[in-house]
């Protein structure tokens, strides 16, 4: 067992110990660190402060920043950095630091015993084992959460100590040792996907888990699709097998009896990447949470065309990079189009009845050989009916009498975007632009304007002319009978 990985991740939630929570709502500083896309479209990483004073709040931001960086960096987060998003909370602590008792028989030589006033009353030592940092209070990590981000997904709290440690579990810790960003990965792993340790000290019972099986029976192992039918089972812990998926011997705390994918990890040791089991999982975790299409148009399942009518219909999907979603249109079962997330239906060219468009987005990565629940797949289904012509003042031959609104080009856009629209009649027609939380910024039309296509430019500053900050922004389409809104992301 190689000895850079100094901690035992260990699945805990400790109620308030010496304290409770703040029985009042008590609101801190959110500040965002990495913006993707709306909460709902994403999967939301906090990041709490322990330890930190108010003075200290500067710091707690660059080591999350740098946390941040370096957990983009790592495959297959790299790949999927675009899903998530980064927020920091400062929570300020009456003292900077965390306790260590040293009451530990681990504890390292030369090390002292202290004790600091801290908001989630955090410590080292826990359960006698030094490394061991936990936070006591987890009330008042939910409580924090709760009145100031409900949208939470995966929450880490940083310690503000250099000791090296750190914890597992409903709210995983690290401390600000040098090593603080893999252990921060390494706990990700636990939290977030759900994968076990892969180094066999511990001396706690071993588990089934996605990268942890006491199975040896070929066909039964469930990563048994990354295994090649030459490699040994068990498979040898030699240099001829150190760079292949097998079953080696030695998981969850126990040195026999149980296996993992590969013969190194970053569930095994810290600066080593996730093998591909790791990686499989991780995605299928994100896909758990996200789906491959955020958002489609038009809304209704329901649409109803006239013959003369060409209608836009298209899915917003997510982009990992390289993006591998594709998506295939069929009209009642039979492919019509693969690789676009749109598809111009033309009711010229279908007789008057009903039928059923289908848009399926799939992510094809490589990265993922086994998807039992099918969470790489997503699918919207409408059902058109072609109706005779209908002939009305304000028509548009070909275009139809619903307003159309269409996604900003370039969308993220810095600093610039183009917005185009589509009104059937003649009228009043405004088109504003609003910050998430509903505060107009930008009123781009509002007047009278004559039927057919139009454009608008936003150049990202606000009706006083000022710059606005990066982030999520909605544009609405007020038209004589119907409105119209999309969203779109400023990045700087």
């Amino acid at each position: 067992m190689k000895n850079s990985l100094l901690f035992l991740a260990v699945l805990i939630l400790v109620f308030a110990v010496n304290g409770h929570a703040p029985a009042d709502a008590q609101t801190f500083p959110v500040q965002p660190i990495m913006v993707n896309g709306a909460t709902d479209d994403r999967i939301n990483i906090v990041f709490l402060s322990e330890g930190y004073t108010s003075a200290e709040m500067s710091q707690f931001i660059l080591d999350v920043q740098s946390a941040t960086i370096d957990l983009f960096d790592t495959p297959p987060y790299e790949e999927y950095e675009l899903y998530f998003n980064v927020y920091a909370i400062e929570v300020p602590s009456v003292e900077s630091g965390t306790d260590h008792p040293y009451t530990a028989s681990d504890c390292p030589d030369g090390l002292e015993t202290f004790f600091s006033n801290t908001y989630f009353n955090s410590t080292f030592d826990f359960g006698g084992i030094h490394r061991l940092l936990v936070v006591q209070n987890s009330l008042a990590v939910s409580s924090v959460l709760t009145d100031n981000f409900p949208e939470w997904d995966v929450v880490f709290i940083v310690v503000n100590h250099p000791y090296y440690g750190g914890s597992g579990g409903s709210f995983a810790t690290f401390s600000t040792h040098t090593a603080a960003s893999e252990v921060a990965i390494h706990e990700l792993g636990h939290s977030f996907a759900d994968l076990a340790d892969e180094y066999e000290y511990g001396g706690m019972p071993g588990y089934e888990a996605p990268n942890a099986t006491a199975e040896t029976q070929r066909e039964l192992i469930r990563w048994n699709n990354w295994i090649e039918l030459s490699t040994p089972i068990p498979t040898p812990e030699t240099p001829v097998y150190e760079n292949v998926v097998g079953l080696f011997e030695g998981a969850v705390y126990n040195p026999v009896g149980w296996y993992r994918p590969k013969l190194d990890c970053k569930m095994r040791a810290l600066g080593i990447p996730f093998c591909e089991v790791c990686a499989e999982q991780t995605i299928i975790s994100v896909y758990n949470i996200l789906s491959t299409i955020e958002d489609y148009d038009p809304p209704s399942p329901v649409v109803t065309l006239y013959q003369s009518e060409i209608k836009e219909f298209s899915v917003t999907t997510p982009e990992p990079t390289p993006n591998t979603i594709e998506t295939t249109w069929s009209i009642d079962g039979m492919p019509v189009a693969v690789g676009t997330n749109s598809y111009w239906l033309n009711a010229t060219e279908h007789g008057l009845g009903t039928f059923v468009l289908d848009a399926v987005s799939r992510d094809t990565t490589e990265l993922v050989r086994t998807d039992p629940g099918g969470l790489l797949e997503a699918d919207v289904t409408w059902t058109v009916e072609i109706d005779t012509v209908v002939t009305a003042v304000g028509d548009v031959v070909g275009m139809g009498r619903e307003a159309r609104l269409y996604q900003n080009v370039p969308n993220p856009f810095n600093p610039v975007t183009t917005i185009r629209y589509y009104i059937p009649e003649d009228g009043h027609t405004t088109l504003i632009i609003f910050d998430v939380t509903g505060e107009k910024v930008k009123t781009l039309v509002d007047g009278m304007q004559t039927n057919g296509e139009k454009t608008a430019i936003w150049d990202g500053l606000n009706d006083s002319g000022q710059r606005v900050s990066s982030g999520i922004y909605f544009y609405k389409l007020h038209t004589r009978r119907e409105d119209r809104v999309k969203k779109m992301l400023l990045v700087k």
